[in-house]
């Protein structure tokens, strides 16, 4: 249809039935509940009339509230081509040409509470043209819709088609397959036995498929079948139902042209009730990946497309080797494999399949082609360490080096190559002998074999190893093991803080006695008590072998520093313990950082105590000073900065002009001193753009806080010059 063509036509108008019946089509206010807006509906919202143009059907649309003004114009006019299938609609109000089926013009608000005018001969019209059951209304919409879903279909097969072309290739399931997936795939078997008095002595075995001897068996107890050896689940007939083993994947791989397909699927034995002689497998197809010759590879997966209908559907065309989100091993049938040589010959993808009874053949293809070293592993029978790669999240960044011998590409030798490949050992043997290669110290297999049972790396035991071997190690756990419900793992970490906990406290940690203790739960637990007695001392103890100048120079600055009036006194802490407890009582960071111990040393500042004198043993506001009686810091409870602090300012003046007055030489240097690194340390801060974190401070810029703090000597010297 051409539009310009479409308009030339005579247009079609309301016929004075259609309008006098507008005319009288009195309006009833409606108030829309939510908004309480009030709009005008009408008993009848709008009018058509048909004609027939040159095999082109032509629909007028006449508003009601348009015919009340005497306008008898159409407000939409639709256009259809019958035997083309195309329709579009002319909008008259906008000027504009639209696609949208009648429901989805653009109708005035009052039309869903009318009815659409349609006399009998409209209707014979519209079932004669369009060939709908229903005419009206209805039945331009019916004819329209099923023009939108031809449309549809017609998209929707562009995209499939190549897909339905490719999945046609897809050979047909080899003769065995079922009875393969039933004897090797399904691991879940059962015996199934008539419930007798003394107890059954005969049973079947799903995986026999005999009758076979059994010996006290109880309903939904774990056995062994005493003619195949399999694993079974007892079921005694009178009490199972229906039952379905659970469900388990396998996987398929079949010539694709020059390529091959990796089929997946979900498979499961149903037993009926009362019938269990006669199982039914179940299985369904779930995944296909294409691979060509360069296995690059495309993948569909089967389900539901575009809300329509199940099929196949391209999902990528990347293959999956990220476990964590498609680890789905099965059982690969293995009868195929020789056919595609030429296609995965030269990946180790067989050697894998033969070695492990469950894997997923797309996570070794997909790795593969990111790790290509992957096949000298697998092809020299290291499978535990392939399987390590493929699913073991601290390998994602294992490499191997580019040399011709595995051994120096592992970078151990081909000694420890041997030792690896005859315990099949995985990532972490692997890091054994590595550092056992590094410290040139021999090391167990059975050792080895332990620690990665316990999964043990050798950082973990590095603490120790000065002291005592691998071997002796091992020994130690597991006659820990015997005392402590805990895993190795917990007790190597109990043990690594009982000896730092031994250390703080000034114990000889080399002494055997000490480092081997007979009952470390016990000492452990005794250094937590003893720490937490004494914790206060400790940590003075710790600081004074840091910073062993901190109680002197407070001795030194006792008389130069302490004063006090009637309200007010400044005190200097006698030791560091002074110091801590005054961290812990004002629950601020002078307790939880060496930064202020480090500079008293130094005698970049000092750490003062200002008291209340009527409560001079409480902890009030804790003071940093510099040598000149400069202050950089007044901070009390939380390191806040209260009101009451204001009281005390000329107390803080009059002891600022005191510490002036007994400053020696070498006090007036130290001050200059402490004035430059003061500085220097805002300007990096600002530099930095370093914010509070936390507190009621929390935002704002370091820099800035610490400058509004500061109560300077310079002004006090002005005063006295003054």
């Amino acid at each position: 249809m051409k539009k310009s063509e479409l308009l030339n036509g005579e247009i079609q108008y309301a016929t004075p039935v259609m309008m006098n019946l507008a005319a009288n089509d009195v309006p009833q206010t409606k108030t829309w509940e939510w908004t309480k807006r009030k709009i005008d509906i009408y008993n009848t919202s709008c009018y058509m009339s048909g004609s027939c143009d040159n095999g082109i059907i032509r629909i007028a649309i006449f508003l009601t509230e348009n015919m009340r003004l005497g306008c008898n114009k159409p407000a939409f006019e639709i256009f259809i081509d019958k035997e083309n299938r195309e329709f579009i609609t002319y909008d008259y109000k906008h000027n504009k040409w639209r696609n949208a089926k009648i429901d989805m013009l653009p109708w005035p608000e009052y039309h869903c509470y009318g009815e659409c005018f349609n006399d009998e001969n409209f209707n014979e019209f519209i079932k004669k043209s369009l060939g709908t059951k229903n005419g009206g209304y209805v039945g331009i919409l019916k004819w329209q819709q099923d023009v939108r879903e031809e449309q549809l279909e017609t998209r929707h097969k562009k995209e499939t088609a190549p897909w339905d072309e490719k999945m046609s290739k897809v050979s047909e399931e080899p003769a065995d397959w079922e009875k393969w997936l039933d004897k090797c795939a399904i691991s879940e078997n059962f015996i199934f036995y008539e419930y007798v008095k003394g107890g059954a002595k005969t049973g079947y075995c799903t995986w026999c498929e005999k009758e076979v001897s059994i010996k006290n068996p109880k309903h939904n107890h774990m056995g062994r079948c005493g003619r195949c050896r399999r694993e079974i689940q007892f079921k005694s007939i009178g009490k199972a139902g229906m039952i379905n083993t659970r469900r388990e994947r396998a996987y398929l791989l079949q010539k694709y042209g020059y390529g091959c397909i990796i089929r997946q699927y979900l498979v499961y034995k149903k037993y009926p009730k009362g019938n269990y002689l006669k199982p039914k497998i179940c299985t369904f197809e779930e995944r296909r990946v294409l691979l060509d010759c360069e296995l690059n590879g495309e993948s569909y997966y089967y389900g539901l497309y575009k809300q329509k209908t199940t099929r196949w559907i391209r999902s990528g065309a990347c293959l999956v080797s990220d476990v964590f989100f498609h680890n789905y091993d099965g059982t690969v049938y293995k009868r195929t494999l020789p056919s595609l040589r030429n296609v995965i010959g030269r990946t180790g993808l067989k050697e894998m399949v033969k070695q492990l009874p469950k894997m997923d053949p797309e996570v070794y293809i997909g790795t593969f082609k990111q790790k290509p070293y992957i096949e000298r592993i697998a092809k020299a029978g290291l499978t535990e360490l392939t399987y390590d790669i493929l699913y073991d999240y601290k390998c994602r960044d294992f490499e191997i080096e580019h040399v011709s011998e595995l051994g120096k590409a592992l970078r151990i030798d081909k000694g420890r190559l041997k030792r690896l490949r005859e315990c099949n050992g995985g990532r972490a043997f692997l890091e054994w002998l590595r550092f056992e290669k590094v410290r040139n110290k021999h090391i167990d297999n059975s050792v080895i074999s332990w620690m990665t049972k316990e999964n043990i790396q050798p950082k973990d035991v590095e603490f120790i190893l000065d002291r005592m071997s691998e071997r002796q190690i091992m020994n130690y756990l597991t006659q820990q093991q015997r005392d402590i419900s805990q895993s190795s793992r917990a007790i190597i970490s109990m043990w690594d803080d009982y000896l730092k906990m031994a250390l703080r406290v000034k114990m000889d940690v080399n002494d055997e006695i000490v480092y081997r203790a007979k009952k470390l739960k016990l000492r452990h637990d005794e250094l937590v008590r003893y720490i937490d007695r004494n914790d206060l001392a400790i940590r003075a103890g710790e600081i004074e072998s840091k910073f062993p100048n901190v109680e002197s120079v407070c001795n030194q600055i006792k008389k130069k520093y302490e004063y006090e009036d009637e309200h007010y006194a400044m005190l200097v802490p006698n030791s560091i313990e002074d110091i801590l407890k005054e961290g812990e009582m004002l629950h601020h960071c002078i307790d939880r950082t060496d930064r202020y111990f480090e500079r008293i040393h130094t005698q970049e500042s000092y750490l003062l105590f200002l008291r209340k004198k009527d409560d001079i043993l409480q902890s009030w506001y804790t003071i940093e000073a510099e040598p000149d009686g400069t202050i950089r810091q007044k901070r009390t409870i939380y390191d806040r900065q209260n009101n009451d602090l204001k009281k005390a300012e000329g107390f803080l003046r009059d002891w600022q002009r005191f510490v002036q007055c007994n400053l020696s030489d070498n006090d007036k240097i130290l001050g200059d001193r402490s004035r430059r690194l003061r500085t220097e340390e805002l300007e990096e801060l600002r530099k930095n753009n370093v914010k509070i974190s936390n507190g009621d401070l929390a935002g704002q810029s370091l820099a800035e806080v610490l400058e509004n703090d500061l109560m300077d000597t310079v002004e006090i010297l002005t005063d006295t010059a003054a």
